[in-house]
């Protein structure tokens, strides 16, 4: 956890001094992968995130949290079609966590899914009605599904 913390918070060097440390006493510890991935996300190096976070998966695949950092991941990469799968698994594991599904929403948004993309976002300001940015995804989602209506109803 204090990986992650130092991750989170931007420290990425000592961070990554303290996973590598944590590395060599247990290279079994699924944790250490995960902040391995958050430091490769910070520095925008998805690629190895993305390596981090498949080991982090094998080793704990019922934590929640990996397949929401996958499905991150692949929204960055802009590969929305490959972050749906992990980010279902996530919020089927985790389903009042809702940071899961707002990047879900994003993914289904990328596609031009707005029916799904609306429901997830639904979800995630229910479950953190303070959060600003769930709130415009929300209104954006709904306003791109009623630009988009007509025209699919024309073809």
């Amino acid at each position: 956890r204090f990986g992650h913390a130092l991750a989170l918070g931007g420290f990425t060097e000592d961070a990554k001094q303290f996973l590598d440390l944590a590395r060599r006493l247990d290279s079994n510890d699924a944790r250490i992968y995960r902040g391995y991935a958050l430091i490769f996300l910070s520095l925008k190096n998805t690629q190895n995130a993305l390596k981090q976070i498949e080991i982090a998966n094998t080793l704990e695949p019922e934590n929640p949290e990996g397949w929401y950092l996958q499905g991150k991941a692949y929204n960055e990469l802009q590969k929305p079609e490959s972050a749906i799968a992990p980010l279902k698994k996530a919020a089927a594991l985790a389903p009042r966590f809702a940071a899961i599904h707002a990047e879900l929403g994003h993914a289904y948004a990328f596609q031009a899914q707005f029916g799904p993309a609306i429901d997830s976002f639904r979800k995630a300001v229910a479950l953190d009605p303070q959060n600003l940015g769930y709130q415009q995804a929300l209104g954006a989602a709904l306003g791109m599904g009623w630009v988009m209506a007509p025209t699919r109803h024309l073809r």
